[in-house]
């Protein structure tokens, strides 16, 4: 990660209508408002390395494409973008990595596009060989295995969660938070906990949905014959 100096830092805002970065995850976004076409470019000019963009989500009841009329919430990520492609139409697509979660203290700038200073949120160092985290972890794996065995409450295929099972405590559960199917507010309050939290709350959700499928399961037939009745 390019580290940001400091405790606190100046980052052009972008929000989201329904969606919610988790660090150490990737994003695709298609841009089509125009006047988020100033920020891309200035994105662009930039090394990889300065290209950062604070990600938030747009509290509900406000209209798409109004950005400067947009309240938004104050926890978010700041990700850096890796590319930005721009298409026909002024329309482009960028794609970034979420770095590390913020506090938004206040917004600096609205022209030419809005600008907040934000707390970046330091996440405390997990020992992985720890008994207690290496619980948590086998707990995850194994509900995110047992819900891919059902495509439609799957998280990650198997295969993606094979990927991740090696990684770092924080990324395998930002990945999980980032593909569990979950209102955009429900997503936010996990954004909002400690990486340890976080980790419990899916270990919950997960174990709840896996319960849920095992109960369901004798009645799955009835499904299938409904055409029939």
């Amino acid at each position: 990660m390019s580290e940001i100096p400091g405790t606190e830092a100046r980052l052009p805002i972008f929000a989201l209508e329904d969606h919610v970065v988790f660090p150490q995850t990737d994003l695709e976004l298609n841009v089509e408002v125009p006047r988020y076409r100033r920020l891309l470019r200035d994105l662009a000019a930039r090394d990889v390395e300065g290209r950062w963009l604070g990600l938030v989500l747009a509290k509900p009841g406000w209209l798409v494409g109004y950005e400067a009329q947009q309240q938004i919430f104050s926890a978010g990520t700041a990700g850096r973008v890796t590319a930005v492609d721009f298409l026909e139409g002024g329309r482009a697509t960028i794609a970034l990595h979420g770095e590390f979660r913020f506090e938004l203290e206040r917004e600096v700038e609205l022209e030419p596009y809005r600008q907040a200073v934000v707390h970046p949120v330091e996440e405390p160092h997990f020992d992985d060989r720890d008994a207690a985290i290496a619980a948590v972890r086998h707990g995850l794996i194994a509900f995110a295995r047992g819900l891919a065995a059902d495509s439609e409450n799957a998280i990650l295929t198997p295969d993606e969660i094979s990927a991740i099972s090696g990684r770092s405590f924080e990324e395998l559960v930002n990945r999980l938070a980032s593909g569990l199917e979950l209102p955009s507010l429900r997503k936010l309050q996990l954004l909002t906990e400690s990486i340890l939290d976080r980790a419990l709350s899916l270990l919950a959700i997960l174990q709840q949905r896996c319960q849920a499928n095992e109960l369901l399961r004798p009645y799955r037939w009835l499904a299938s014959r409904a055409p029939l009745n």
